[in-house]
Formats: structure tokens, C-alpha cells, sequence
């Protein structure tokens, strides 16, 4: 699903960078509640 949005013109970088970050926070977030 990745892919597609770093083939999306206009976006690249930037719209990775955004998903990476709700990704880390997510997991984080996951990782906490799963204690």
C-alpha cells in the first residue's frame, strides 16, 4: 500500500514522512497498551 502513495505525483517524501510518523507513534502507542 506503501508504494502507492510514494507513485502519487505530488506527494513523495513528505506524505512518507507523515506516515512513518503516525506509524511510530501508533506502534508506540500499541507497545504501551499491550503492558
Amino acid at each position: 500500500m506503501l508504494y502507492i502513495f510514494g507513485g502519487l505525483p505530488g506527494t513523495g517524501k513528505s506524505t512518507r514522512a507523515k506516515l512513518g510518523a503516525v506509524w511510530r507513534s501508533h506502534s508506540r502507542f500499541h507497545l504501551l497498551k499491550s503492558k
